[in-house]
């Protein structure tokens, strides 16, 4: 098989991968079919000048798996993942350089000039990247050790690609900011490896432990969550590249997924994608490096203490999301413009006055809503904070706000056996592997993350609620300020009026 340097050889991989490429539907409530797979052909830079920065035009390239043949590995849903941020970003005006799926994907393309790859070629030609497989280990034998990789479904130029192979490779030519829509790549004990890949790259986006795969996938709603989309009226759509991750991650990640996001300097941590707002300046690697943890918080699901012989079926019948709805929720938030409809029909909003930066999402098919305000919740890292001196005292803040505003629906619909989850999120200085600290390493506290386990009752017995509107979840600020809340109602929530016999286990 020829290399990727030319062109033909990967055009005929295409033509073999589309006569081969078959896709599982997933196992998960709610899936929709999987569509073909048909990677698209990129125009390949005629040299290496063609790689460096262009000066302005906004350009991305994705690669993604779904099949390892012959494995229990197959994950359908990263292609949705990768696809749907392929759809937002060509949406928004920017050029896709090349959209490389399965046996199209290679290790090579991620891989440092130094150590025979191409990533001068492909990753560092576009403004942002993403790569969606699966995160695994793998010994680096530049660093002489076990560390985390990123796994490839063929051998071009290897299965995994561990940081020492990217050393110094990323951002010296175009790349903004690079996303790993894996498992664990910036785990805690390779997140410091994985900043000496860092070469003028702002971000590099991940996940420190185990997340999830289903439908539609991270992809689509990071990339939809970056824009302003056209009907925003006063300028506040846009989120920043890492609020827009961290609240894809609140959209599409379960329980206790902890998304990650390293930079180089605080200031990386304000950018927008391009077109959309603020870019920090280009920085330069110095061997500290910033890491910002959210995680997806729930409560641990309660224990069910007898085992069922048959599965209750709760039936949801959604509450009629109309402008008067979405009202009722956004006055009771203090915001004050008109009801504003998303084109794509999937929610309203409506958002504060000229000078601030408060919005609130709701959904059209669930009146689930998302209340944030842009300018305190995972931004501006450097301002220092007053946040509540406690656990205890952000969770006593929590509770008074939810008493003041008991007018949205769905606050109190939780189970107060259960205690709410609190985590304090910090911004954290790090050192490289090769730099020998001469000072303390800084930290910022930038808010609290109060979570709420949701139950419905059958037979005496509570049982968890998993999925969308599992949880509610509050932000608490600067002067101990709420500064986001995520909930939805289940107003609407019916008795079961069937059972279904179970035939294997649950699975949990």
């Amino acid at each position: 098989m020829q290399r990727k340097g030319s062109f033909n050889g990967r055009l005929a991989l295409v033509i073999v991968t589309l006569l081969s490429v078959l896709l599982s539907s997933a196992l998960v409530l709610g899936a929709q079919p999987e569509r073909p797979a048909t990677p698209s052909s990129p125009a390949a830079p005629a040299s290496a000048d063609a790689t460096l920065d262009d000066g302005g035009t906004a350009e991305f390239g994705i690669e993604w798996i779904t099949d390892w043949p012959g494995t229990a590995d197959d994950r359908a849903n990263w292609y949705h993942s990768a696809n749907g941020l392929r759809n937002e970003l060509n949406g928004a005006g920017w050029v896709q350089r090349f959209f490389w799926g399965n046996g199209l994907a290679w290790e090579e393309d991620f891989k440092g000039a130094a150590n025979g790859g191409t990533e001068h070629v492909w990753i560092d030609t576009v403004d942002l990247a993403m790569m969606a497989t699966h995160g695994s280990s793998a010994w680096d034998s530049f660093w002489g050790r076990s560390l985390s990789s990123v796994y490839y479904s063929t051998n071009h130029d290897d299965w995994h690609l561990s940081p020492g192979e990217a050393y110094r490779s990323y951002g010296n030519d175009d790349l903004e900011w690079l996303a790993w829509d894996s498992c664990s790549v910036l785990r805690d004990d390779s997140v410091a490896y994985w900043y000496t890949t860092f070469d003028g790259l702002h971000l590099m986006l991940g996940f420190a432990n185990t997340m999830y795969v289903v439908y539609p996938g991270d992809g689509g709603a990071w990339g939809d969550q970056m824009q302003k989309k056209g009907w925003w009226i006063f300028g506040h759509g846009a989120k920043t590249v890492t609020q827009a991750w961290f609240t894809a991650t609140d959209d599409q990640q379960p329980s206790g997924v902890r998304a990650r996001v390293v930079a180089e300097t605080l200031d990386n941590y304000n950018d927008y994608m391009h077109g959309q707002g603020y870019l920090s300046a280009e920085p330069t690697y110095d061997g500290y490096y910033w890491w910002w943890d959210h995680v997806a918080g729930t409560p641990p699901p309660v224990q069910v203490p007898e085992e069922f012989e048959r599965l209750p079926v709760f039936r949801i019948v959604p509450p009629e999301v109309n402008e008067e709805y979405v009202r009722s929720i956004g006055q009771v938030l203090g915001l004050t413009s008109e009801v504003l409809a998303d084109p794509d029909g999937k929610a309203f909003y409506m958002v504060g006055g000229d000078d601030d930066e408060k919005q609130v999402r709701v959904d059209t098919a669930t009146g689930a809503f998302y209340y944030q305000d842009l300018g305190q919740l995972w931004t501006d890292p450097e301002r220092s904070r007053s946040l509540p001196g406690s656990e205890e005292e952000a969770l006593s803040l929590v509770f008074q706000f939810l008493g003041q505003h008991d007018g949205l629906p769905g606050v109190f619909e939780f189970d107060d056996r259960i205690p709410p989850t609190v985590y304090l999120e910090t911004a954290s200085e790090g050192a490289s592997p090769e730099t020998i600290a001469n000072r303390p390493l800084q930290t910022n506290d930038m808010q609290y993350s109060v979570s709420f386990m949701r139950t419905v009752e059958y037979g005496g017995v509570p049982l968890s609620v998993v999925g969308p509107g599992s949880r509610q979840n509050v932000y608490v600020g600067d002067g101990g300020e709420i500064i986001g809340l995520k909930s939805v109602s289940y107003t609407h929530l019916r008795a079961p009026e069937t059972v279904l016999d179970i035939v294997c286990p649950p699975l949990l």
